[in-house]
Formats: structure tokens, C-alpha cells, sequence
């Protein structure tokens, strides 16, 4: 996948703006349908609210608690077509939280709740692989809570209840392959390219002038039918005109995860009451958290609150930080969090309800011509993770709407590219490398059919084996993966930053590296430092003390390309 502007000079379907997972979800079951399709990202696919998640793809369980039966369906559709999308970077994931009492968290009521759920979901493993099928829900006694997760112990604690959820590995792996599949499959997929403006004519948008931000050029993208999928940024496109009726507000909750030291071995999540209030019709109770195990981190979240400010600002204060891990302490004392635990903290934006305690519940798709009579155009800001599937099937019924019928009868759930089968010998670690080492065993893992090739990216150096993997998925996000950038590296194509390990000699690695693939000026490689070194603080990740005898020569353009 490589970038070129000039891909987006033809004429398109459909114009996707915005290359967050719910663009990226439409983008390719609309290219898959047969469908012309361009996406077009200002920054780098799924690099705001789409990274910053909680890595968690909900089934649902939480609405029998709202009485919501079709937000449950919706979320059990939704997170089958994942697993049976992305067994490679989706697993089924154990959750336990403690029972309290008799009343609405009592086991009675909550052994009530999962049967309902398993009732409502009992399709929930049609069409997925055995590695991802999700066993039953139950309820535990005090006894048995305790022997296994002792630090869930607290005053009117009688027993837990546990059930499967998914967790993603990598959410920003999850989201770049779904734009893979869409280029894959005919679509032109361009990240740092903004689009200013709509092209609009006698009332009708016809596509949007693009910038493209590394280059400097601006053009014209036709296209049949635009889809203004960016999120809290989709205020900005729209076209303003006094003689067309006001649009309601946009409410906007900014969510907040931390992600920290690990909290406890094994691969369980556990919930825990924090001091906020709940928003659920049924048992209006303290809310629960999550504690999620994920590589040598816990991800604990999610805090959400009104945001009204620039999406371009959001950011995470320290006393907020402090607070939350007081909050956390509060409700699991055994965690003994410190503020240094905080190896990096999630920020994103979502629809709100305007309600300090409550988001919105369903995405927000407007359809223009239907409210304001603009032909041509559409705008859709997604709720969460887990439902851009579904929500993407019904945006493209509105397209079948306005374009006929598709080609081609496309599934979301069918493979994406890292889960199609490879040759034998093609599969598998290669034989140079310590298959007992972590990092190597998560990239075998996450990049799934394209693992050998992205392990032997570059050739072995005698460097530990997590810094060659490092290094080799860098090399191979810049040669496959549209890679551009110096923060594309570092919070795309790796992960040592969110996970706090980042070195200076890696940091330094990767400007250089970057600097000869795209031959950049010693400007432009300072000017990339400086960003990241921005974004580093506003995500609260130091950088580590470099280990000693890690920092090896760096490639030239000419030999990353051989």
C-alpha cells in the first residue's frame, strides 16, 4: 500500500472523509461491494478517538442493564463480525466483577441479567473460527471470587459473575487493515490529506478540495456521494448558508483511559464500582470501571465527561490524571497506583448527549438532503469501537439509496488481509529469531498472515530481539503500510510509546530511518521531532533511558527498499 496523491485525481462513487475506524469500516465494505471509493484521512488512519479506545469490543452484556434490547443485538452482530473479520488481533477476553448485596449487584439479579443475555445472544458464535468462540456467562461465590482474584475483597462483597468479551491486541493495526482491504480491493486510500473543502454546486456536493499536507498541492476529489465521517471535526466541512434551517447542537464527551504498570498477572479483566454515578434505567448504582490486561499494561477506563473545546486541543490535565488514580486506588486499594505508574493516557471524542454522566447511545449519522437539502452528502460520527461494522452497513444501505445497487454482496466479516491463510512455508517465526521473546510472539501474533515478512524486514543485526522487532516493523510500515511520518512510526506501526518503553536511541532511530526513506531535509527531520515530542507530553509517555549497545547504523533509503 503505497501513498499517491494522484490516485484521488479520477472520479469516485464515494468520497469517504475521515480515515478513523468508521471511515475505514465503510471504505472497505463499499470498495468490497464494487463501489469507486476514495479515503482520505487529515493526520493517519485511526490516529485519534480509533487509537485512543480501550481496546475492548463489547457484546452488549451492559444494555440488558438499560433495557436496550436492540443496542444489544446491534453489539452482538457487531462484535461477531470482528472475530470472524480479525481472529489474529481479536480474542475472547475473561471479565469478573464482585457481587454486592441483594439488590441490583447482588448475584440474584445479576445471574437474572446474563440470562437474559445469553438468551438475546445465542447466535453470538455463528460463523466464527473455535480459537474465538466466546464460552458461557455464571456467577461464583464469595469463596471462589476471593481464591482467584483476592484483590476484588471489600465490604458486602458475596460472590462475583464473569463473562467473554473480545478484546482487540491492536487497535490501530485493526483499523489500517480494514483500509489494506479497502486498497486491496480497488479503493484510493491517501492519510495526511485534508480535505478544506466541499465542492458544492447548486445545492449539490460533488466531492471536496484536498490538501495534501506533506506535499503542499491542493485538487479536486469528484466523487457521486460524499460521507463526512470525521467525527467531532465534521462541524468544520459542513456548508453554511442563511437562507437553510439551523442544525441542532452537537454534544461531544471527551473519554479518558490510563494506560499503567500491569496490575495483576493472567488475562482477566476485572470491573470495579468507582465513586461516579451510573446512567442505567435499572440499578442506578455506583459505575464501573475496567481493568483490562493488555502486553506488560493494564488499560483502565473509561472516564468521560462534556468536552466543548477544540478537538484539536483535548487533552488530559495532571491533576485529572491524579484524580483518576485516586479514584481507581478508592475502588481497588490492592492496585496501589502512583501517578509514575501512568505509562501513557487515551483521549477521544465521541457524540454526547450533553448530560455531564451520559454519551450518546447511537452514532450519529445525518443525512443532508433529508434535513437541509443538500444533495450528495452525508456526515456520520460513530459512538464506539466496536459497532463500525454495522453502523458501515447501514450507511451504505443509504448509499444503495442514492448510487442503485452494488456489484458485488460484501460481508464485513469476511477475512481481513492479516487473517487469510498463507503458504506453509511461508508461515510461522523465523528461525533466527527468539520465539520465547515477548515481542516477537505479540508481532507473529498481531500481524498475522504478514508476520515473516514484517520479522525479516531487516536483516538480523545482533540487536536484542525486541529492538529488531521494533525496528522491523518501523522498516515495514514504511515500505507497506503508507508509513509517512515520524509520529506514524511510533504510534501506528509500533507501540513502545503508549506502553511507556520508548528509548531516545529508538526515537533517534526513527527520524533517521525515516529521514533517508523520504529524504528529509535536517528541518523537516527536527520539525517531526518536535511534534512527537508534543504529542509524547500530551499523552503523558516519557521517554526511557536508552539501554546500552542498542543504537546500530542506520539504513539507507537504497537498502530499505532492497
Amino acid at each position: 500500500m503505497q501513498r499517491d496523491i494522484d490516485s484521488l485525481r479520477e472520479s469516485f462513487d464515494l468520497l469517504v472523509i475521515g480515515g478513523g475506524i468508521y471511515g475505514a469500516a465503510l471504505a472497505r465494505l463499499a470498495a468490497r461491494s464494487g463501489w469507486r471509493v476514495a479515503l482520505v484521512e487529515r493526520e493517519d488512519f485511526g490516529g485519534a478517538t480509533s487509537r485512543n479506545c480501550a481496546k475492548l469490543v463489547h457484546g452488549g452484556l451492559r444494555y440488558v442493564q438499560h433495557l436496550d434490547l436492540p443496542r444489544l443485538r446491534e453489539s452482538v452482530a457487531a462484535q461477531r463480525d470482528w472475530r470472524a473479520a480479525a481472529p489474529h488481533l481479536v480474542r475472547p477476553m475473561r471479565f469478573v466483577i464482585p457481587t454486592h448485596g441483594a439488590g441490583a449487584r447482588g448475584p440474584a439479579a445479576l445471574a437474572a441479567g446474563i440470562l437474559v443475555y445469553e438468551l438475546a445472544a445465542i447466535d453470538r458464535n455463528r460463523g466464527v473460527a473455535d480459537t474465538v468462540r466466546l464460552p458461557r456467562a455464571g456467577i461464583m461465590g464469595r469463596r471462589a471470587l476471593l481464591q482467584r482474584f483476592p484483590m476484588l475483597d471489600g465490604p458486602g462483597v458475596n460472590g462475583g459473575a464473569w463473562w467473554y468479551d473480545a478484546q482487540m491486541l491492536d487497535a490501530s493495526r485493526l483499523t489500517l487493515e480494514c483500509v489494506v482491504d479497502a486498497v486491496a480491493a480497488g479503493a484510493a486510500a491517501v492519510n495526511h490529506a485534508e480535505a478544506v473543502a466541499l465542492i458544492e454546486h447548486r445545492g449539490t456536493v460533488e466531492g471536496a478540495v484536498v490538501r495534501d499536507r506533506i506535499g503542499g498541492r491542493e485538487l479536486e476529489v469528484r466523487a457521486r456521494l460524499t460521507i463526512n465521517a470525521t467525527g467531532p471535526w465534521m462541524e468544520r466541512l459542513l456548508p453554511r448558508s442563511a437562507s437553510r434551517p439551523a442544525r441542532p447542537p452537537l454534544f461531544w464527551s471527551r473519554n479518558v483511559n490510563l494506560v499503567t504498570r500491569r496490575l495483576f498477572d493472567g488475562d482477566t479483566a476485572i470491573g470495579v464500582a468507582s465513586r461516579r454515578p451510573a446512567d442505567a434505567v435499572v440499578g442506578r448504582a455506583r459505575r464501573l470501571f475496567f481493568v483490562s490486561p493488555w502486553q506488560d499494561c493494564s488499560v483502565i477506563g473509561t472516564w468521560h465527561d462534556v468536552y466543548t473545546g477544540d478537538p484539536d486541543a483535548v487533552c488530559v490535565t495532571p491533576r485529572e490524571i491524579a484524580s483518576f488514580v485516586a479514584e481507581v486506588n478508592d475502588a481497588l486499594p490492592s492496585a496501589a497506583l502512583r501517578a509514575e505508574d501512568v505509562r501513557s493516557v487515551h483521549v477521544g471524542i465521541t457524540p454526547g448527549t450533553g448530560d455531564e454522566v451520559e454519551h450518546a447511545r447511537r452514532p450519529s449519522i445525518v443525512d443532508h438532503r433529508r434535513n437541509e437539502g443538500i444533495e450528495g452528502l452525508l456526515s456520520l460520527a460513530g459512538i464506539k469501537y466496536t459497532t463500525a461494522p454495522t453502523t458501515a452497513a447501514h450507511v451504505l444501505a443509504c448509499v444503495r439509496d442514492r448510487l442503485g445497487p452494488p456489484r458485488h454482496r460484501a460481508r464485513f466479516s469476511d477475512p481481513l488481509p492479516g487473517a487469510r491463510p498463507v503458504p506453509a512455508e511461508d508461515a510461522g517465526i523465523p528461525r533466527l529469531l527468539d520465539r520465547s521473546e515477548p515481542a516477537v510472539l505479540w508481532t507473529a501474533r498481531t500481524y498475522g498472515s504478514n508476520a515473516t515478512e514484517a520479522l525479516c524486514a531487516l536483516p538480523a543485526q545482533g540487536l536484542p530481539a525486541a529492538e529488531h522487532v521494533f525496528r522491523c516493523r518501523v522498516t515495514y510500515g514504511i515500505e507497506h503500510e503508507m508509513v509517512m511520518t515520524l509520529s506514524d512510526a511510533l504510534f501506528r506501526a509500533t507501540d513502545h510509546a503508549e506502553r511507556g518503553l520508548l528509548t531516545e536511541g529508538q526515537l533517534q532511530w526513527c527520524a533517521d530511518t525515516l529521514a533517508a526513506a523520504h529524504g528529509w531535509s535536517a528541518a523537516r527531520r527536527s520539525a517531526e521531532l518536535r511534534d512527537v515530542r508534543a504529542r509524547l507530553e500530551r499523552m503523558h509517555s516519557r521517554i526511557s533511558p536508552e539501554p546500552s549497545g542498542q543504537r546500530a547504523r542506520i539504513h539507507t533509503a537504497e537498502e530499505l527498499k532492497t
